[in-house]
């Protein structure tokens, strides 16, 4: 029995070997699995699918997605990486770092990860960009983590076109038609239909006209579905959902919510579509006393109501896509409790939420963030320990 078991392990540390060495030629299936040796405990992705307004793996098992958003694979194809003794690796190929910030946020609880790219890396596939992708796409996978992949960037400038859909930054050499950036996904879904823990978000925070941008939507689908791609879809127009205050307890008129959900129906012929938007603090305001920001339970609740959020995800899966707490408010216990507030109420309603943002944290560095800088072995601040507690609340 002994060398039995001996031999199990051996075959499980060679099959171990070959699918770190070899990630891209294995497809993430619902029966792949990857063994940790030592414990043999075993993590399984399986694939999903939407019923009605939850989302399911194959059995049937419902998944709440909870995670955090991942950005630098925008600035170069390597990323950039926070070491377990609080360094930085900047934009390089670490696979040991990748393994160690996998391992921290699966730690967490986390069972997805926002990832944020760039169309001109995609393209011209710079630095090997697709396959560190995939590399980093199966790393995920197994250890039980789904991916939320967005593009924000046409060029690897650094330079945001906020504001504008990716098409109107004009001259960038990539994105000049809603037809350019169609094909591109073509391009993704062609390439990454076998990766069922990857989810599909056209673009991030795109601002402009809701029609043409529901026009793009409809035939983005039609693109990624054409290549037989069933990845679940992720459909966000504009940027944060927001209210003011002054009138309350009536909406009023100027509030931004996600009404455009019900006002355009897009058809999937899976229908696999999440819908998404962004929650910061600053989006919810007073401006009868003065532009204070409201943090309590009761005005939380009010606010996701008033911008239709609660009442979409009783019809439809919502992911919040970007939800963060700033950490240079002057009244920061406010922030806090708000940011305690909103998780309780997205927790209750099933609304998957994503943390921003992991380590390293973009510039102005200090602002937004979950983990302290000043600690080892990737510990929480406080928002990231008020995060931390919601995951284990699931």
């Amino acid at each position: 029995m002994k060398m039995k078991n001996s031999a199990i392990m051996v075959f499980l540390a060679i099959a171990y070997v070959l699918f770190t060495l070899h990630p891209v030629m294995s497809a993430l299936t619902s029966s792949t699995t990857i063994s940790s040796i030592g414990s043999i405990a075993v993590a399984q992705i399986e694939p999903l699918h939407i019923e009605g307004n939850q989302i399911l793996t194959e059995n049937g098992t419902v998944v709440k997605l909870r995670g955090v958003n991942y950005t630098y694979f925008i600035d170069s194809p390597y990323g950039s990486w926070m070491l377990p003794d609080s360094q930085i690796a900047w934009l390089t190929w670490d696979t040991d770092a990748i393994a160690q910030n996998l391992d921290a946020i699966k730690s967490w609880g986390c069972n997805c990860i926002r990832v944020i790219g760039t169309i001109e890396l995609w393209v011209e596939n710079t630095g090997n960009y697709r396959s560190n992708l995939k590399y980093f796409f199966v790393q995920a996978a197994a250890r039980g983590i789904y991916v939320d992949f967005c593009f924000y960037l046409n060029n690897a400038t650094g330079s945001f076109p906020y504001g504008m859909f990716p098409w109107e930054d004009v001259g960038n050499g990539y994105i000049n038609t809603p037809q350019d950036l169609v094909d591109v996904w073509s391009s993704v879904a062609s390439e990454l239909k076998d990766y069922q823990n990857v989810l599909f978000e056209f673009w991030n925070e795109p601002i402009g006209d809701v029609a043409i941008w529901m026009d793009f939507s409809q035939q983005c689908i039609n693109a990624v579905r054409s290549t037989g791609a069933e990845n679940l879809i992720i459909i966000q127009y504009s940027d944060a959902v927001g209210v003011d205050f002054y009138d309350y307890p009536k909406v009023p008129s100027n509030t931004v919510s996600m009404s455009w959900v019900y006002e355009y129906q897009l058809s999937d012929p899976l229908g696999n579509l999440v819908y998404s938007t962004h929650l910061y603090r600053t989006s919810f305001r007073n401006s009868f006393e003065g532009y204070t920001r409201p943090y309590l339970y009761s005005d939380v609740f009010w606010a996701l109501n008033a911008t239709e959020v609660i009442s979409v995800a009783s019809e439809y899966p919502v992911w919040i896509g970007e939800i963060g707490c700033s950490l240079w408010e002057s009244e920061l216990d406010e922030e806090y409790e708000w940011y305690d507030n909103t998780l309780t109420v997205l927790d209750q309603y099933n609304i998957g939420y994503c943390a921003w943002a992991w380590a390293p944290w973009r510039s102005p560095g200090t602002q937004w963030g979950l983990v302290d800088v000043t600690q080892t072995n990737y510990t929480p601040n406080q928002a990231g320990q008020l995060f931390q507690q919601h995951l284990s609340n699931q």
